[in-house]
């Protein structure tokens, strides 16, 4: 008996984003001018080894702060932190906000800590400041900046990651029972609450 396959009909269309699901991330970077740490959300981002490659506008305070640093602290949220995400999302800590950006409803804001109501926590080999809130926190060394027409493609080396213990198995590995990545599909904020299965290299983590 032969199982009937399911029709499937594609339709070429304009998209005017290709976020089709990808892990939401905080950029603590250090302001050299102000003396204080900078947050940028991002979703651009994906690591391999100890490499994590960053796409980010440059045009933003974030980029200018990695150019001149070279240094920068990847925060990766949980679910619980969307709303105090989208609180930030529409600023920026440029003072003087890029016309492209007050179109589009953007404001300047000098302390997002304060506005997205997150606290400081001191890094361990960088001088931004790590997110508490975030369950997982990475430590960055930028080591290449191949920069494009209105954005830039930012190769890091990993100098250190810290992990909530809560989250973690006694073996030291991340439970994922317990750990919740915050995802961005198409504009929308969602989360991987239902397991499927599991890669033949699972154990490895």
């Amino acid at each position: 008996m032969h199982c009937k396959r399911r029709k499937i009909s594609h339709q070429q269309i304009k998209l005017n984003s290709l976020y089709y699901g990808f892990p939401v991330a905080l950029i603590s970077s250090w302001n050299q001018t102000e003396k204080s740490t900078n947050i940028t959300p991002i979703s651009s981002v994906w690591s391999l080894n100890d490499q994590v490659v960053i796409g980010l506008g440059t045009n933003s305070q974030a980029f200018q702060n990695l150019f001149e640093t070279r240094e920068a602290i990847l925060n990766i949220p949980d679910k619980s932190l969307w709303r105090q995400i989208e609180k930030i999302s529409n600023t920026t800590g440029k003072e003087k906000v890029p016309n492209y950006k007050k179109e589009k409803g953007y404001s300047y804001c000098p302390n997002k800590f304060q506005l997205g109501s997150f606290t400081k926590e001191a890094a361990k080999y960088v001088r931004p400041d790590k997110i508490k809130e975030c369950p997982i926190q990475i430590e960055l060394k930028i080591e290449k900046i191949n920069s494009r027409k209105d954005f830039a493609i930012i190769e890091a080396k990993i100098l250190a990651s810290f992990v909530e213990r809560k989250i973690l198995k006694t073996n030291q590995k991340i439970d994922n029972q317990k750990w919740h990545p915050l995802l961005y599909k198409f504009r929308e904020y969602r989360s991987d609450d239902l397991s499927l299965g599991f890669n033949f290299r699972y154990q490895e983590d």
